[in-house]
């Protein structure tokens, strides 16, 4: 292990802030997972998961791909209400994006701060319109997934699979209510999927960043 001492590695000064902001990825992490068991559950055996875990079933994303796949019992405007699951997703998101701030700030100097911006910008906007704003998570991993690729932090799958994820849910959500597509649904599903082992991956890194792993 080698402690960070040129701009190839993250700043050790904020060892706090990196172990801080991966354990927020993985908390969005695994409030990801939580539906994607359920999704895989249900199949095999109906209302497999009740209780407290049910709370985590709906955010927003799955909704769109339930949404997009003719799920029975989906309405639409299940969408269009605030709920406390999709904030705490945006804002644990922004610590992450914090981290990956200070991590990143050396490669580019604004771009990093666009991708900081958006998910706290988009909870805000969710509160205050109850729609709009959620995008801005997709929005930030575009964006610093572009800037994981000229840094030599994050490797080069991270960095991919975080630009594919975010495309893939873009479309699936930009396209809601104009194309009803099952195509569209599966592409969905993967981007979610996707980009739930891209917030492991993060948090792995950020992590490993906090205990001075070069």
């Amino acid at each position: 292990m080698n402690r960070v001492n040129n701009t190839k590695y993250a700043d050790s000064r904020w060892d706090w802030l990196y172990k801080l902001s991966g354990l927020a990825a993985l908390v969005v992490g695994v409030l990801f997972l939580i539906p994607v068991i359920d999704l895989i559950l249900t199949r095999l055996q109906p209302a497999t998961i009740n209780g407290p875990l049910s709370l985590f079933q709906n955010n927003w994303l799955v909704l769109i791909f339930k949404l997009q796949a003719g799920f029975k019992g989906v309405q639409s405007n299940s969408l269009y209400v605030l709920n406390f699951l999709d904030i705490t997703i945006l804002v644990l998101a922004g610590v992450m994006f914090l981290g990956l701030y200070v991590a990143l700030r050396r490669t580019n100097k604004i771009w990093p701060i666009v991708a900081l911006a958006q998910p706290f910008l988009g909870a805000l906007i969710f509160m205050a319109t109850k729609t709009a704003g959620r995008s801005g998570l997709m929005g930030a991993g575009l964006v610093i997934s572009i800037v994981m690729l000229r840094s030599k932090i994050f490797n080069k799958v991270t960095a991919y699979l975080g630009i594919l994820s975010s495309i893939l849910l873009l479309v699936g959500d930009i396209s809601l209510g104009i194309v009803h597509s099952y195509i569209i649904a599966i592409l969905t599903g993967i981007g979610f999927m996707l980009m739930t082992v891209w917030f492991f991956l993060i948090a792995q890194r950020l992590i490993q960043l906090g205990q001075g792993v070069s």
